[in-house]
């Protein structure tokens, strides 16, 4: 990987030989594109607003139980030091300048391209719940996010986890292994109910049970509740469960921020944007002007 060059400076340098390919957000697809770009000999620099180097965020689960380290979930083929890429984490884009061809990061450098690509993906979705911002609420999105699990998890009895879905079960799954008694709620009538119909929801809560995990489903959180941190989460059936952590998992929502500030002068032919997301599908360029 190469260290940082020419291109991190505080005003823009038109030199083409200093331009190359950047890539803003070191999710799956940015880190992706970039390694197969970089692949191909193509000089490539990745900006992630995340301080950790691009993972796996499939095996954040895995990391949360104690199953890996967060070496073993990093993206290898970045680390490769004949490839021409440069990555530098802890970099949130907070610009873009199609007239002159450069992005600027928070700190103020800024980084010149012949190409843009957009890939900032997605950030965690938390529900207007009154009682949200309470210390002992968690969210489980990034590394960021199972690093403070992990040391939540330390002292962690009692957890509430806010969605039953793929996520929320993952997440409750990596606190039992942290020897904390899980309960999780979920507002449709079954767990994973993307996923599973009746038959198979019913079956998940019954093994779910077997293993110490206890399920509230067809009800809505009303309140998360505590005087100067989180003591117990309240549910729209009346229910009161007595928590001192708290673990939201209600979906994602498409990080556009960037991209969207001002849509007529963003687009252009050497900007492209990358998502799996419905606003952005697949991948999407616009035309000059």
């Amino acid at each position: 990987m190469k260290a940082n060059s020419a291109l991190g400076m505080n005003e823009p340098n038109t030199d083409v030989a200093q331009r190359t390919i950047v890539v803003v957000g070191g999710g799956p697809v940015g880190a992706r594109a970039a390694s197969a770009l970089a692949s191909r000999g193509v000089a490539v620099t990745l900006l992630s607003t995340e301080a950790f180097q691009p993972y796996n965020r499939v095996k954040l689960t895995p990391l949360l139980a104690g199953d890996v380290q967060f070496g073993e979930i990093t993206t290898a083929n970045l680390t490769d030091p004949d490839l021409p890429l440069t990555v530098r984490t802890g970099m949130p884009v907070t610009e873009i300048d199609r007239e002159h061809a450069y992005v600027r990061t928070a700190d103020g450098q800024v980084w010149p391209y012949e190409k843009l690509i957009i890939a900032t993906g997605s950030r965690a979705f938390v529900p207007d719940i009154p009682g949200r911002g309470l210390p002992g609420v968690f969210t489980f999105r990034s590394a960021e996010d199972a690093s403070a699990l992990l040391a939540r998890s330390i002292s962690a009895r009692r957890v509430v986890v806010i969605g039953g879905g793929l996520l929320g079960l993952e997440a409750a799954r990596g606190m039992l292994r942290r020897q904390a008694h899980v309960t999780v709620v979920e507002h449709e009538s079954r767990v994973m109910p993307r996923q599973l119909d009746a038959g198979g929801g019913a079956l998940l809560a019954h093994k779910m049970a077997d293993l110490g995990v206890d399920a509230h489903t067809g009800v809505a959180v009303r309140e998360i509740a505590g005087e100067t941190r989180v003591a117990e989460v309240r549910l729209s059936s009346g229910d009161v469960l007595p928590c001192d952590t708290v673990i939201v998992c209600t979906g994602v929502r498409s990080s556009v921020r960037i991209a969207t500030r001002e849509p007529r002068r963003v687009f252009h032919w050497d900007v492209m944007a990358c998502a799996v997301t419905p606003r952005f599908r697949s991948r999407e360029t616009s035309k000059r002007g």
